[in-house]
């Protein structure tokens, strides 16, 4: 009776080989891909070599370059800040001088319609140049008009004041401002702040 038929062994052979067979592939495979990765890392570093070697000057250019770099920008942040401070400043100086302005031709307006006779120019002055000093402002710089109701303060050059019932006029404060690093025989008397404030004497009060 042939027992080769039969014989389990020729299978068993055969399976092994082909795990070795398999087994071979992979590790060519592996070696393939690790040849591959070890080619490109060679070709990246032969172009940095390459690279490095059209300009040599730069390894040693860039501690300079960085300290260049901190230089520059110090120098224009310089820049931006000294005209930005000066902005700043005249911003603030027109923006007191127009408070000073409006308050004082307030009060002048206040005095006109409480008090129980008519100021006179002097008094009117005086009274204008409290709230101009308290910002620090020139005030012989400063004259005081009345103009009528709406009209622009700049056509007046006169002080008219009246208590009479039923006035209805404007009392403008004009004042001079100098601004800081401004010579003042460029501007001359251009650089003014107008406070305006409207009078209205009722009707009926007493002291007329």
């Amino acid at each position: 009776m042939n027992r080769d038929a039969h014989d389990p062994a020729p299978h068993g052979l055969i399976e092994r080989d082909a795990a070795q067979r398999r087994r071979a592939q992979r590790r060519r495979a592996q070696r393939r891909r690790a040849q591959r990765r070890a080619a490109k890392r060679t070709s990246i570093q032969r172009r940095l070599a390459q690279g490095r070697a059209q300009s040599p000057g730069r390894a040693s250019r860039t501690p300079a370059d960085s300290g260049r770099a901190i230089i520059e920008v110090v120098f224009l942040a310089v820049l931006l800040l000294i005209p930005t401070v000066y902005i700043l400043i005249n911003v603030l100086r027109l923006q007191a001088a127009t408070l000073a302005v409006t308050q004082s031709a307030r009060d002048v307006g206040r005095l006109i319609e409480t008090s129980t006779y008519l100021p006179t120019v002097d008094q009117i002055n005086v009274v204008a140049r409290i709230a101009l000093q308290d910002q620090h402002l020139d005030t012989t710089k400063m004259h005081v008009v009345t103009t009528g109701r709406g009209e622009p303060c700049d056509v007046s050059t006169t002080t008219l004041v009246s208590r009479e019932p039923g006035s209805d006029y404007d009392v403008c404060v004009i004042a001079i401002v100098d601004l800081p690093g401004v010579p003042t025989v460029l501007t001359g008397s251009k650089n003014t702040v107008t406070g305006v404030y409207g009078v209205h004497i009722d009707q009926i009060r007493e002291g007329n």
